[in-house]
């Protein structure tokens, strides 16, 4: 009995031994240690290691294996190997080590799924090698759920495990994780699951660096980035697919997921997926994020791309959902708290074949889209590319703040025969400047371009506050399309839709324009105060197509300063588009509103107004087209005339107001003529109307209209 004794505790101390060998050898080219947790103590090395199932535990169609460490040399190639009926490989690591992966990892077992977990962390080298037939999941989990009897996987070696023959349910960490949940590196390797396989990353944080590319053709691939205790489901829907975190990603609860110089995809089918789940996700100088149907079946609502974070940076990068094929491609939807796109950073949904491109959703508390001033596309898009006959998807954006910045913009394009898609913003302040003179437009667009069928999208924007454009920023619709006419009779123009409290435009442009032979659209801005315009112009523009209407309805005050509504024709063919507006005063500060035509009939103008004031006392009403020269104090214009043709009406129900000595209403009184001080208005060339209340303050010559 004693020499019994004596002799475990010698295979003990021997295997100890091994065990510390093989830790200090693990940091020079790595290695394999199991635990003895769930098969026999085993130190494996060579060049091919075969990990097969009588070295771990099996429970009905699940393999359980347990390492003290397990590390893969770059010149290694592990296997795993069991049964065919085994249906998932579940591996842990019960050591304070990371796992690092330089070589390839490899599985025989077929279709099995194939889960890693060890809470240090798992790095991925340069030359490492993923071949697994079916999903890949590999976490610094603390440990794996199963559904049902308390099973339970711990990579902790003082926790006791149940284990399952139930296909494992979550993910799960710990408060008290020594690792804060770990962190997943891929740096410069070329990774995937099987074809129409799941990969799966799921750890505190994650970082895609180096060139790295992580691949799952006809699959789809989920990263989740989880901070502190918690779970992700491992559950699949009926699609398929792996869900995201049901709780809201914050700087607390949720790590980083960065992708640096590489890009991640799923590519070849109508199942392609990605979801990313993080706090801080971050693409800097990266082809991206890419999810593309090469086939003929449209892609389920639940695929594409979806991607929610406390924040997200696009820089020089790109997130893109394609279709090649047939079917559509997905679609992309994006929930963050903070949105950065910049330095020629794109979301984009594109068709370059039958297919339709997938709609673009985000949504954010505060959205920048700056391009920094460079010569390629930067925002958020959707486009209908050549050689293509599907339709590009629509784009929705909403947003707290919404800035748009030095050539960024979001837009739908077609370049073929599809359409344009829908664009829809909605924020509570909505800025668009260009400060640095930028080669590419700055602002909202859709466009129909020169070959194609010419169908534009609709621009629709609700701004609860404030709407500021700048330095060139741009609301526009833009058709160059020439096709038949009969063809141009069935196009039916987009129109821009604007609503806003309070809109200001300087040095800026909101316009609809045809410069082919179909009709403009209409636009539309309503607003419940103020629309102030200096240095600015809404119009439509059409070359032999009819003019598209420009309808302004208003709250209390429209101010024009060298600035204007117009519908303009420039062929012989086309009507002039209308004008409406009615708000309580317009000042025109050598303003123009003109509806013009050259053999067609001009455009009617109607003005409903409760005030019409004009500086310098002068206003030019109706007559004969006339050249506006916005250099000219007090030349104030209002017309809807045709070259040859029929020239429209123009109807003003507004008095005509002179502040420099007259005053006459038509009707009743519109305001309190005692607000207006009529010496100090005499001591300026201009006019000046200032609304005061009990004991208000004297209006001074130079002030313009204050409200």
């Amino acid at each position: 009995m004693q020499r019994l004794f004596w002799r475990r505790m010698l295979r003990h101390i021997l295997l100890m031994g091994f065990a510390f060998q093989g830790a200090a050898w693990a940091d020079i080219s790595g290695g394999i240690i199991t635990d003895g947790t769930m098969g026999a103590i085993e130190r494996l090395d060579g060049d091919y290691i075969n990990i097969p199932q009588e070295l771990g535990s099996t429970v009905g169609g699940n393999l359980f294996h347990s390492f003290v460490e397990f590390n893969i040399a770059a010149d290694q190639i592990v296997d795993f190997t069991g049964s065919g009926a085994l249906q998932n490989v579940i591996s842990r690591v019960t050591g304070t080590e990371v796992t690092r992966i330089e070589g390839a990892l490899t599985s025989s077992i077929a279709n099995a799924a194939f889960y890693f977990i060890n809470p240090n962390g798992i790095i991925f080298g340069e030359n490492a090698q993923v071949n697994i037939p079916g999903d890949f999941h590999v976490s610094t989990a603390d440990k794996i759920d199963f559904p049902a009897h308390g099973g339970v996987f711990y990579a902790g070696s003082n926790s006791v495990s149940t284990l399952s023959s139930e296909a494992p349910a979550a993910f799960g960490f710990l408060d008290s994780s020594s690792a804060n949940n770990g962190l997943i590196q891929v740096n410069g390797a070329r990774i995937g699951a099987g074809a129409g396989q799941t990969l799966d990353m799921v750890a505190g944080d994650i970082m895609i660096e180096n060139n790295a590319i992580i691949t799952t053709p006809t699959g789809e691939m989920r990263l989740v980035a989880l901070q502190g205790a918690g779970s992700v489901s491992l559950d699949k829907s009926a699609n398929g697919a792996l869900p995201l975190p049901d709780v809201t990603p914050t700087p607390t609860n949720s790590g980083r997921i960065s992708l640096n110089n590489s890009a991640i995809d799923t590519s070849g089918g109508s199942a392609s997926r990605i979801g990313l789940w993080g706090g801080a996700v971050s693409l800097t100088n990266s082809s991206g994020v890419g999810a593309f149907n090469n086939e003929t079946t449209d892609v389920t609502s639940e695929n594409g791309i979806d991607i929610h974070s406390s924040s997200l940076t696009v820089d020089h990068s790109l997130i893109s959902s394609e279709t090649r094929g047939v079917g559509k491609a997905g679609n992309i939807a994006i929930k963050t708290g903070a949105l950065d796109i910049r330095n020629s950073g794109v979301i984009s949904s594109s068709t370059f074949a039958g297919g339709n491109a997938g709609n673009v959703n985000v949504v954010a508390d505060v959205a920048i889209i700056d391009n920094q001033g460079t010569s390629k596309v930067n925002g958020i898009v959707s486009r209908a590319e050549k050689g293509s006959s599907g339709q590009a998807g629509n784009v929705t954006v909403k947003a707290g703040t919404l800035n748009i910045l030095n050539g960024g913009n979001i837009s739908s394009s077609t370049f073929a025969q599809g359409g344009a898609g829908r664009i829809s913003v909605t924020a509570d302040t909505l800025s668009i400047d260009d400060t640095v003179n930028s080669r590419v437009a700055t602002g909202i667009i859709s466009r129909a371009n020169e070959d194609s069928r010419g169908q534009t999208g609709n621009i629709i924007i609700t701004v609860n506050d404030s709407l500021y454009l700048a330095g060139s920023g741009l609301i526009s619709i833009e058709n160059r399309a020439t096709v038949s006419a009969a063809d141009a009779a069935l196009i039916n123009p987009g129109f821009i839709n604007i609503t806003a409290a309070n809109i200001a435009m300087t040095d800026s442009r909101i316009i609809s324009r045809s410069i082919g032979n179909i009709a403009a659209g209409e636009i539309a801005v309503n607003f419940s105060r103020q629309l102030n315009m200096v240095s600015a112009d809404i119009n439509t523009t059409a070359n032999t197509g009819d003019g598209g209407s420009v309808t302004v309805n208003g709250g209390e005050s429209i101010y024009l300063q060298n600035a204007g509504f117009t519908t303009t024709v420039r062929g012989v063919e086309g009507n002039g588009g209308d004008i409406f507006t009615t708000a309580d005063i317009l000042v025109m500060d050598t303003g123009l509103i003109q509806a013009n035509a050259v053999s067609g009939s001009g455009g009617d103008i109607l003005l409903n107004l409760k005030a019409l004031i004009p500086s310098g006392n002068s206003l030019l009403l109706g007559g004969s087209p006339v050249i506006w020269q916005p250099s000219e104090f007090g030349f104030n214009l209002i017309q809807a005339a045709s070259e040859t043709g029929v020239s429209g009406t123009v109807n003003v129900t507004a008095p005509q107001l002179n502040l420099s000595g007259i005053i006459a209403n038509l009707g009743g009184a519109q305001f309190d003529t005692d607000m207006i001080s009529q010496d100090y208005c005499n001591l300026g060339i201009g006019s000046s109307l200032t609304r005061t209340g009990s004991g208000g303050l004297k209006p001074k010559s130079a002030t313009q209209l204050l409200f």
